[in-house]
């Protein structure tokens, strides 16, 4: 069941297979081979009664005309499939198997309620209007073979089976016709000057290629008619290695969900340009330049169609040549009020009208301003997180390619860095394996939230962050708190390094210490050696000082989330994982006093977040869930220390740490 010049199926089909009348004998066993492979179950918000999307299954008929899906073995995957269900109609509770059977399997149904009676058996399968095989080369869809029952014996022969397709206006219906736009020739969808309801009809061009770091726009001749409810669209597949990618929607290549993908109404009578018509083109597709790419458009009509159909004609991408190169020497400075001035290197060139500046999030490029110099005040940064920032010049109305990005900590608005050095290293240290070091510090009421470590040379060891206490000389005394970072999350230069926040000191009043108890093969710390007086060695247990300054900074912020774990875990919370260490699982179980809103995240030893394990809403008592080891990417993380936060909805109500070995 599937399209064997695609090798599986596309979106918006509903196909049977069907067996003439068959004699049920006493306890009947209706058996087959089974092979199946489409979109997995998945559920979503906006329709919580269905569980899968696309799917097959197997029914049953006494008259031909009414069916009924009947279950055996193997057991269906899915009790409620959107593609029977919503997209063909049939409402919810249409179970079926989705995913994949993983090759051939046996399929028995137990008939034994139908003995005496004429039957026929139906095998079905149906897709949404979401993803096909289009998208995954590996979906082909529904295979039967070698069906038993009773008398009834078919090995692969359509000898006693009725195909159909349950949806109107199957085939295809893509012709040549003359005269085109300016050519002899154009691609029409329609059939005999007009359209059939229910068509999905898809025409692909050759490959063509994009030459690396083009400027690109995509225009064309279109004309047609059709009602309301129909549309038409275009998209886009791109090569990657020896791999074809999905087919994107020709607005969202990228296949962003925060971008949408536009289909288009009908033309009109006469030929004209889409970007007369539709104000999305001429299409910029230069996001996949570099690339051998294929286009195809298609014209999906309602139930009820009418009109002429569509044509295509003169399909034009446009390369665009820049005179100038991208702007050069981004700068990101933080400033007392905590904004951000970035500044670049103008260029000289008469048509330039400005620059764009995009903040990078999630890989996204977001446009924060528009500029005629070439500086920008952003006074609205994110706080507690890197920004990262890029620009673009405007010339003729068009940008040039992005700069470079440029990265800036920019911290809370309660909080300061304190720092000694001026930002220059003359040479690395390092103390001796197991002795120590640490730079001096002094704040009030604050909680020490990050730290940022300049590293001269990288080595393989762990660096372990200790935070001393002063004693009543100055120097430093009793141990505060200590944490680890993995040394495969270190670089040379400046490091930000986020106290998990179980962790994260509270200064009362007064001077304390940072700095680290050193193994073998440790980085070795920059030294600023014009400026000294804060920094301390400990060599076999005497505290003495280093001439110059390590450099070590700490941000305290005034205002900045729950006091240490001690304080923090309180008894009607329990928070534990088993085993710990690991690899790759763990079990991590929780205790709530009453009902709430739990949410339980994974961070890693710089605070950033890993997955996001649970947010449910859960009753009083004990809960427990696997993590696997995979971030939200559902990839496999690295060894190391990680911290699993345990919160009610409304605050942080436990913190624990476990570590990953492979």
């Amino acid at each position: 069941m599937g399209d064997p010049d695609i090798g599986g199926y596309l979106d918006h089909v509903y196909v049977v297979l069907d067996t003439e009348p068959i004699l049920v004998p006493e306890n009947g066993i209706l058996r087959f081979k089974l092979n199946y492979n489409c979109e997995p179950p998945g559920t979503d918000s906006s329709t919580p009664e269905y569980n899968g999307w696309d799917g097959c299954n197997v029914r049953i008929s006494t008259d031909g005309e009414n069916w009924n899906v009947i279950n055996g073995l193997p057991g269906y995957d899915v009790n409620s499939l959107y593609s029977f269900g919503v997209e063909h109609g049939e409402g919810p509770n249409i179970a079926g198997w989705a995913g994949s059977s993983d090759g051939w399997v046996d399929a028995e149904f137990d008939l034994s309620a139908y003995s005496g009676q004429n039957v026929q058996i139906r095998f079905a399968f149906a897709s949404d209007p979401a993803t096909n095989t289009s998208d995954n080369s590996s979906y082909f869809g529904m295979a039967i073979d070698n069906i038993e029952l009773g008398n009834f014996q078919n090995i692969g022969s359509s000898v006693g089976m009725i195909p159909g397709n349950m949806v109107q206006g199957g085939g295809d219906h893509w012709s040549e016709v003359s005269p085109g736009f300016e050519s002899n020739t154009a691609v029409k969808c329609s059939e005999d000057g007009s359209v059939g309801p229910g068509w999905e009809n898809y025409f692909e061009s050759d490959q063509f290629f994009l030459q690396n770091g083009g400027i690109y726009s995509l225009d064309c001749n279109v004309k047609g008619t059709f009602d309301a409810n129909s549309f038409w669209g275009l998209e886009a597949s791109y090569k990657v290695g020896s791999e074809w990618s999905p087919w994107y929607n020709i607005t969202n290549l990228e296949n962003s969900s925060d971008v949408e993908n536009y289909v288009f109404g009908s033309p009109g009578e006469d030929w004209r340009l889409a970007s007369e018509l539709y104000d999305i083109f001429p299409v910029d597709i230069s996001v996949i330049s570099g690339h051998y790419i294929k286009l195809r458009v298609y014209l999906k009509t309602n139930d009820n169609a009418t009109g002429t159909g569509i044509s295509f004609d003169n399909f034009t991408i446009t390369e665009t040549t820049f005179p100038a190169d991208a702007p050069t020497g981004l700068v990101a400075n933080l400033n007392v009020n905590h904004t951000v001035t970035l500044s670049w290197n103008g260029l000289d060139i008469p048509e330039i009208s400005g620059y764009n500046v995009y903040r990078i999030v999630d890989g996204n490029y977001q446009l924060i301003a528009d500029v005629i110099d070439s500086t920008y005040l952003d006074e609205n940064p994110q706080y507690e997180m890197i920004n990262s920032y890029v620009v673009t010049a405007v010339i003729n109305d068009e940008e040039t390619d992005y700069s470079e990005n440029v990265e800036i900590f920019v911290p809370a608005e309660t909080a300061t860095w304190l720092s000694h050095d001026d930002g220059s290293s003359e040479s690395g240290y390092q103390a001796g394996t197991l002795n120590s070091y640490g730079v001096s510090f002094e704040t009030n009421n604050s909680y020490i939230t990050h730290l940022q470590i300049y590293l001269q040379e990288l080595d393989s060891a762990d660096l372990n962050f200790k935070f001393w206490e002063s004693d009543d000389n100055g120097l430093p005394d009793e141990e505060i708190v200590s944490f680890l970072v993995d040394s495969d999350q270190l670089n040379l230069g400046w490091n930000f390094i986020f106290i998990p926040e179980n962790l994260r000191p509270f200064i009362s009043n007064g001077v304390f210490f940072v700095g680290l108890l050193e193994f073998a093969n440790s980085a070795k710390i920059g030294l600023d050696s014009d400026s000294d007086g804060f920094s301390y060695e400990n060599i076999d247990g005497t505290w003495q000082m280093i001439g110059g300054n390590l450099m070590i900074r700490v941000l305290a912020d005034i205002d900045q989330l729950p006091a240490p774990e001690d304080d923090l875990v309180m008894i009607d919370y329990e928070l534990n994982n088993f085993p710990n260490p690991f690899n790759p699982t763990t079990t991590i179980s929780f205790s709530i006093p009453s009902e709430a809103r739990v949410g339980v995240k994974i961070y890693n030893s710089k605070g950033q977040l890993v997955k996001n394990l649970l947010n449910s809403k859960l009753s009083a008592g004990t809960h427990s869930i696997v993590w696997n080891g995979k971030n939200d990417d559902e990839q496999l993380v690295g060894s190391g220390i990680y911290f699993y936060n345990l919160s009610n909805g409304e605050q942080t109500v436990a913190v624990k740490k476990m570590l990953l070995i492979k």
